[in-house]
């Protein structure tokens, strides 16, 4: 093998390397918006406290993640990292 072709493996073992270790520290948020009102489908304003629940199903669905927020809403619209 030629010192070229040596170097050249070289280089794409790294970048895969490198790439590879780059998206497994990938972190696993996303953010969420939404809105809330009360009984009287009024729209909330303030500090609420907010439960978030991911399922696996649309209905009857087993809950993979549960969180709770302290969260600001204005005119019921609130945002949320998940």
């Amino acid at each position: 093998m030629s010192i070229k072709r040596i170097l050249a493996v070289l280089a794409l073992g790294i970048v895969i390397l490198v790439t590879s270790n780059h998206a497994s520290a990938q972190n696993r948020t996303f953010s969420y918006q939404g809105y809330v009102s009360d009984a009287a489908k009024a729209s909330l304003t303030g500090v609420h406290q907010l439960s978030v629940r991911l399922y696996d199903a649309p209905t009857d669905g087993t809950v993979l993640h549960s969180e709770e927020f302290t969260a600001a809403v204005d005119n019921g619209v609130f945002s949320v990292i998940v």
